[in-house]
């Protein structure tokens, strides 16, 4: 995976890589804004570290700072004095030294393929600790990456690691990975999920009895998915703005609207009745084993509404554990600061009940 750094007039000098803490490289040692970066490295080597923008006579920088146990801290560097200032940080009340850290690691998936992972552990983890396993969306082309992560902070605050995993059809490693999740999105991307579930609470001494699994959007599909395709492993899954009904991506949502979207669907899932029932966790919500959390915005266009409702439906009628949130005035996510809250305590006590056998959720 690469991202690269350019000046104001968009000259490339710099490229980063790799998917724990990125390694720089410098395309054009000698320029200016190359020989400031590096000194920046030097003053922060354990975080991510860019340029943002420049003033225009070139003197004052805008520098930005970050890391997996750091939420993106803003600085402003002079060139002339050397000095760097603080600004500001996204998240100013984060302490740290309170901050779970997060390593990455290779695993090989049942069928002989390389996947990368990366776990985020609470300072005092053991034996007991759980595990959440927090499936990205897309689930072509995004992918995750060593940084700061409310949601696996929150949980490491409240002493439960988290993995993340770029299973196959991720981005950032070449397009036939990304192909290899082509019609695969029920099946083997889920053991990629499991897999990496396995191999994590081996290699890190974790609970294998204590392991939950939650996201949003694609990931909220695999939420329920995984906990499907291997009931006995997950103890709670919990889906965020997910799809649990493949026939309802032709028909309802904003990608089939879009010429692009609806040929994205065709290659990435196909039209095969029998590959949607099993795909599908309204289908086979039967098999299910973990009590479920869905938590959905009232007007999303992407994950509409309908899937959670259908999928609740579904749960309603078997009699299996369910509890099922709608939030108002939301769309694909969160961002209104009562909802933002909201949603933390709803998974986080959720979690906590069903992994650590905790009623009440600590702050």
């Amino acid at each position: 995976a690469m991202g690269y750094h350019a000046d104001a007039n968009r000259d490339v000098y710099a490229v980063d890589f790799g998917v724990g803490q990125s390694e720089l490289f410098f395309i054009k040692p000698d320029h200016p804004d190359a020989i400031t970066l590096k000194a920046l490295k030097k003053v922060f080597p354990e975080s991510d570290v860019s340029i943002v923008d420049s003033a225009a006579n070139g003197r004052l920088l805008l520098a930005a700072q970050s890391s997996d146990v750091v939420p993106a801290t803003y600085y402003l560097f002079d060139r002339e004095t050397n000095q760097l200032r603080f600004l500001t940080s996204q998240r100013p009340w984060v302490d740290e030294q309170q901050s779970s850290p997060t390593k990455e690691f290779v695993f090989t998936a049942r069928d002989g393929l390389e996947i990368t992972g990366l776990i985020t552990l609470p300072k005092d983890y053991d034996q007991t600790t759980p595990l959440v396993v927090m499936p990205h969306g897309g689930p072509h082309g995004p992918f995750d990456t060593w940084n700061y992560d409310p949601e696996s902070q929150y949980l490491g605050h409240l002493g439960m690691a988290t993995l993340k995993v770029n299973f196959r059809g991720s981005g950032g490693y070449g397009g036939d990975f990304l192909a290899g999740g082509f019609r695969e999105w029920g099946r083997k991307i889920q053991y990629d999920l499991i897999d990496g579930a396995l191999d994590a609470v081996k290699r890190f001494g974790l609970d294998a009895e204590k392991i939950g699994i939650m996201g949003g959007s694609f990931g909220g599909y695999s939420a329920l998915q995984a906990s499907i395709v291997a009931p006995d492993l997950f103890k709670a899954a919990v889906g965020v703005v997910g799809v649990y009904d493949f026939r309802l991506l032709y028909s309802e949502g904003d990608v089939r609207g879009r010429f692009s979207g609806r040929r994205y669907l065709e290659k990435a899932i196909g039209r095969d009745e029998a590959e949607f029932r099993a795909y599908s966790p309204v289908f086979r919500a039967g098999e299910l084993k973990a009590p479920v959390m869905m938590i959905q915005g009232e007007k999303d266009e992407r994950a509409p509404v309908e899937h959670s409702d259908v999928m609740a439906r579904v749960l309603e009628e078997i009699g299996h554990p369910y509890e099922y949130i709608v939030l108002p005035n939301e769309d694909h996510g969160f961002y209104k600061p009562e909802n933002r809250i909201r949603y933390f305590e709803l998974f986080g006590s959720f979690l906590s009940k069903h992994l650590l056998n905790r009623a009440d959720t600590v702050y």
